[in-house]
């Protein structure tokens, strides 16, 4: 059985240390949150099976009991099992995920992936290896020779990059369909011919905000996206990107294949085809209050 917090149900902070479920009414509210009580609400959030619980239980530092006890307090604020996830949906232990790149933002997103029962595959597989999706992480920039890797591989995959004062998730790559990353960077440099030059000194540098609180709802967000999109079949992200503040407040900006890409007719893609996805605007909408992992 999936469990799962009802999206519906507003998660607030109280204070910097008190969380609230729900609204009007309250479902219950947590005094003195703990990482594990972060942990585990971060799971529930997502979705998670009920021994999977246990699991990121065990990872938080505390026991079953533990888990129990904030299951029973949370249970009104649940879905019920049937609306959880489709029942044709594979379970999170089928799916086969790479975390590329370092930092403490990656080593979030594979423990939260671990703790829901992903299997974690190398970060840059040979060709043939079976992978479902991928997750690029990276500060200010995402190195062309990291994406394209995935692109020539076939394997779809999701882009997180941290910047000075906020993060990006997106878009979720499907090789052939819909913008690439370095589509991208071409529609930058078409904003600021010198981004290429800029892009290539700040690879290797560290984002201020890619640590703490806001760091770890990014984190959970992008895990959030990504079973999303491989197990509930959402598109949102494919040929979008979801720019995320730490005020709370979100933007989705769509993005159309970059004309001078060849994304879309690399040699070994097997799922090019002719379909175009024409450019929106960018469409602004309030954040809904997330538990941090941090």
């Amino acid at each position: 059985m999936i469990l799962r917090l009802d999206p519906a149900v507003p998660v607030v902070w109280r204070s910097p240390t008190a969380v609230q479920l729900g609204v009007d009414p309250v479902v219950c509210v947590f005094d003195g949150v703990s990482y594990a009580t972060e942990r585990l609400l971060a799971a529930l959030a997502v979705g998670v099976p009920g021994e999977g619980l246990e699991v990121v239980a065990e990872a938080a530092g505390v026991g079953a009991e533990y888990s129990e006890a904030l299951l029973e307090a949370v249970r009104p604020a649940l879905l019920d099992a049937a609306a959880a996830r489709p029942a044709q949906a594979p379970g999170p232990a089928t799916l086969r995920v790479a975390v590329d790149g370092g930092g403490p933002a990656a080593g979030q997103l594979a423990e939260v992936l671990s703790g829901l029962g992903v299997r974690l595959v190398d970060a840059l597989p040979a060709l043939g290896d079976e992978t479902d999706a991928a997750v690029l992480l990276g500060s200010y920039a995402i190195a062309t020779g990291r994406h394209s890797a995935w692109l020539r591989r076939d394997v779809p995959h999701l882009g997180v990059v941290f910047g000075e004062r906020g993060a990006r998730i997106g878009p979720f790559v499907e090789p052939g369909l819909g913008p690439c990353l370095a589509c991208l960077d071409l529609e930058r440099a078409d904003q600021d011919p010198a981004w290429p030059v800029i892009a290539a000194q700040l690879t290797a540098k560290r984002s201020p905000v890619e640590g703490g609180r806001f760091a770890a709802s990014v984190v959970l967000r992008a895990v959030g996206e990504l079973l999303a999109h491989l197990q509930g079949g959402s598109r949102e992200l494919v040929g979008a990107t979801l720019e995320l503040r730490p005020d709370g407040g979100e933007t989705l900006v769509r993005h159309a294949p970059h004309a001078r890409c060849g994304c879309r007719a690399l040699p070994g893609s097997e799922t090019a085809d002719v379909r175009q996805l024409a450019p929106f605007r960018s469409r602004p909408s309030s954040a809904a209050a997330a538990v941090s992992l941090a």
